[in-house]
C-alpha cells in the first residue's frame, strides 16, 4: 500500500480519537458486578468505561470533572490522578481517552493490568508525569502526542512491544530508554523533542517500522524517529541514530480493511498491526 493511504489513515485517526474521545457518557454508578447496558458497564465515579473487545476487562473511555474545584478564573485546579485496577469487578485493561480531564490533570498514574493505550488517549494533555504499569504493550499513535508540558515518564517497560507513530511527538522529555521486548516503532515517535538528551538502545534490538516508504534498502534510520534541538547538538546522538536501523513493515490491504472497520469501531489500527506480526 502506499504511503499516502498509510498517513491518511494516521491522519483519520488522530481527528477521531481527539474528537470522539473528548466526550465522557454519564449515567448512575454502579457497584457490585458489571452492569451491561447497550454493549456499555454503567460508570463508576467519575470515570466512564465500556467491556474491552473481548469482554475480559474494562477500557475506560471518559472522566466526569463535576467534582473538580474551579479557581476564581474558572479554570479546574490541576491535580493528580489515579486510575483504578479494577471498575465494577473487572480489570482496567486499555485507556481509550479521559476526555477532557487531560486538561487538567498534572500526573497520572495507569495502574498494573493495563495493556494498550489507545490512539490520542492522551492528545495535548496537559500532564507533566505519567507513571506506565509492567503490564503495558500497546503504546497507540499520538497517545501522548503534543503533551508539551510532559518532562517525566517513567521507564517504557520491559514487555512493551509497540510504540506507535507520534506517540510521545512534541513533549519535554529528557530521556528515553527503549525495552529489548520492542518490535514495534512507529516513525516520528519522539520527534521535536527538544528537551531530550539521552535516548539508551539496547544492543542487537530489531524493531519493524511503521514507515510506508522504502528507506535505505528497505531499512528506516532512527533519524526518522527522534529528533529535537539536543540532539541535533549532539554528534553523539546524531551518530547513534543514523547507525540504528528499523526494518519496514509490508502494509498489505487486508490489513487497511481490517483497521479501517477497527477505526470505526473505536479500537484503532496498531492493535491490528500488532496482531498481524505476532
Amino acid at each position: 500500500m502506499k504511503a499516502t493511504k498509510i498517513i491518511a489513515v494516521l491522519a483519520v485517526a488522530l481527528v477521531a480519537g481527539t474528537m470522539g474521545l473528548t466526550s465522557c457518557s454519564k449515567g448512575n454508578g454502579g457497584s457490585g458486578k458489571a452492569s451491561k447496558v447497550k454493549g456499555e458497564l454503567l460508570p463508576e465515579g467519575n470515570f466512564s468505561v465500556q467491556l474491552t473487545k473481548d469482554e475480559s476487562g474494562v477500557a475506560i473511555t471518559g472522566y466526569d470533572m463535576k467534582d473538580w474545584k474551579k479557581d476564581d478564573k474558572g479554570k479546574y485546579v490541576k491535580k493528580d490522578v489515579t486510575i483504578p485496577s479494577t471498575i465494577q469487578g473487572l480489570p482496567v485493561k486499555e485507556i481509550l481517552g479521559v476526555g477532557d480531564l487531560k486538561e487538567a490533570i498534572s500526573g497520572i498514574v495507569i495502574p498494573e493490568g493495563v495493556e494498550i493505550i489507545h490512539h490520542s488517549a492522551f492528545y495535548r494533555s496537559k500532564l507533566a508525569s505519567v507513571s506506565l504499569p509492567s503490564t503495558l504493550k500497546i503504546i497507540g499513535s499520538g497517545a501522548f502526542f503534543a503533551s508539551t508540558d510532559l518532562t517525566s515518564c517513567s521507564l517504557l517497560p520491559e514487555g512493551l512491544e509497540y510504540i506507535g507513530e507520534s506517540a510521545f511527538q512534541s513533549t519535554k522529555l529528557t530521556s528515553v530508554t527503549l525495552p529489548k521486548s520492542l518490535r514495534i516503532l512507529g516513525k516520528m515517535a519522539f520527534v521535536c523533542c527538544d528537551e531530550l538528551v539521552e535516548i539508551n538502545i539496547p544492543e542487537g534490538l530489531e524493531v519493524i517500522s511503521t514507515y510506508g516508504e522504502d528507506y535505505d534498502d528497505n531499512r528506516l534510520s532512527f533519524t526518522h524517529i527522534f529528533s529535537g534541538d539536543k540532539i541535533d547538538k549532539s554528534l553523539a546522538l546524531q551518530k547513534l541514530l543514523k547507525e540504528t536501523k528499523a526494518k519496514q513493515y509490508d502494509f498489505k490491504e487486508e490489513l487497511w480493511k481490517t483497521s479501517r472497520e477497527a477505526l470505526y469501531a473505536q479500537y484503532v489500527y496498531e492493535v491490528d498491526v500488532y496482531d498481524a506480526v505476532k
